[in-house]
């Protein structure tokens, strides 16, 4: 399945993100903050969803230039972070072209990200490094990019 969207498709995402946010606690102007500019988004993203059990996306996901994978431990994916780092790709000017591989029963999906000039990868991984929590006892967050990788923590 392929989406060709507009950008403005993010107050989709931004409500999606505000339920979420909700749903955990946080409150929706806390929400909003963390979010800004959702409704001021102009360019054009092609967003790939693979099918689930797909033997393509096991293909697809050894393949990725940046991948992101969001797991759980039995409680569901993080939702917070999930949201930002789809925020980020929604804003990016660099990236052109997102595959979403769904993989697991509790909302574990992987992000691949694809067609970014070397700086550009560079830059997207230390931005979503710095987006995913030190440690969790719900859900795992990880950012791949070449060799170089960076994990949510179990706490100790």
């Amino acid at each position: 399945m392929t989406f060709l969207t507009k950008r403005p498709v993010m107050p989709i995402l931004f409500a999606s993100f505000l339920a979420t946010a909700t749903a955990i606690g946080v409150r929706p102007s806390i929400a909003e903050k963390t979010l800004p500019g959702a409704a001021n988004i102009s360019s054009t993203v092609k967003i790939h969803r693979m099918e689930r059990g797909s033997t393509a996306r096991l293909a697809m996901n050894e393949a990725c230039q940046l991948r992101v994978d969001f797991g759980s431990y039995a409680s569901g994916i993080d939702g917070l972070t999930f949201a930002r780092v789809l925020h980020l790709i929604a804003t990016d000017g660099a990236i052109s072209e997102v595959y979403m591989i769904p993989w697991g029963r509790e909302g574990e999906e992987t992000l691949c990200i694809y067609e970014l000039n070397e700086d550009d990868a560079k830059r997207l991984f230390e931005t979503i490094r710095e987006m995913i929590p030190q440690e969790s006892s719900q859900a795992w967050t990880t950012v791949v990019y070449g060799e170089d990788s960076h994990s949510t923590a179990w706490p100790n």
